[in-house]
Parts: structure tokens; sequence; C-alpha cells
């Protein structure tokens, strides 16, 4: 199963991790890079509601 999870652990912190094709990736992120990631994967309109 693929996912991406995003967790807010400060005002301009974000955990990130991805799953795909059972391989996890996590990268910490800040609010600008969260929403460069979004755009790049065409969920920013998801993503700004949940920022």
């Amino acid at each position: 199963m693929n996912s991406l999870e995003i967790t807010q652990i400060e005002e301009e912190l974000f955990e990130v991790r991805l799953v795909f094709d059972g391989k996890i990736s996590m990268q910490y992120m800040n609010r600008q890079q969260l929403k460069q990631l979004g755009s790049t994967f065409r969920i920013e309109s998801n993503i700004n509601k949940i920022v």
C-alpha cells in the first residue's frame, strides 16, 4: 500500500513519511518545503487545507 503521511512537529516543522512499493522514506521539512512538495505531487490543495 502506498501512502503519504504528514505530521506537524512544531509551527514550521513537519515530518513527512512516504511509503511507496513497501519502501519508507522519512524527511523533516519546513512549511515552504512542504508546499513545494505539494506542487510536485499535485496535492497542494490538500496540503494547504492541513497547513
